[in-house]
């Protein structure tokens, strides 16, 4: 029987205060963190992969559309992107744990960060992605 560190864990992220069409990724913040300068980031309990995301956001205007990236360890990661676009308010992209680029160890830093096309405007509670993490690869 698989116990909760051998097994699918979502890892919540919403944004804290939207920047209108950011040309430089901003932080999407853990589900009950105060703000980005406090942390923006899980701390990866035991080794694993990103085996998921999901991304429930309405980008604002026509032509614009919200793109969500990983990151581990403060670098983005390869194949882990999803994006939406106008009038189209869910995505979501399965990967595979077997992907390098996509697994972590014990104490690496998972957070995603978001980036838009237009002079969109978002604020609390218009974007949250998930990120769904496989804990224990050898199970």
């Amino acid at each position: 029987m698989a116990d909760l560190l051998n097994s699918m864990v979502p890892l919540v992220f919403g944004i804290a205060d939207g920047a209108a069409a950011p040309s430089t990724p901003v932080a999407l913040i853990p589900a009950g963190m105060p703000d980005a300068a406090d942390v923006a980031t899980y701390v990866m309990p035991k080794t694993g992969a990103v085996v998921g995301m999901l991304l429930n956001s309405k980008p604002t205007q026509s032509g614009d559309n919200v793109s969500v990236q990983v990151y581990k360890n403060g670098a983005a990661v390869t194949g882990g992107v999803l994006a939406n676009s106008f009038a189209i308010p869910g995505a979501s992209l399965i990967l595979s744990k077997d992907t390098p680029a996509l697994q972590f160890t014990t104490g690496d830093l998972i957070g995603v960060r978001y980036t838009t096309v237009t002079g969109g405007t978002y604020g609390v509670n218009d974007i949250q992605a998930v990120v769904l993490a496989q804990l224990g690869l050898s199970e």
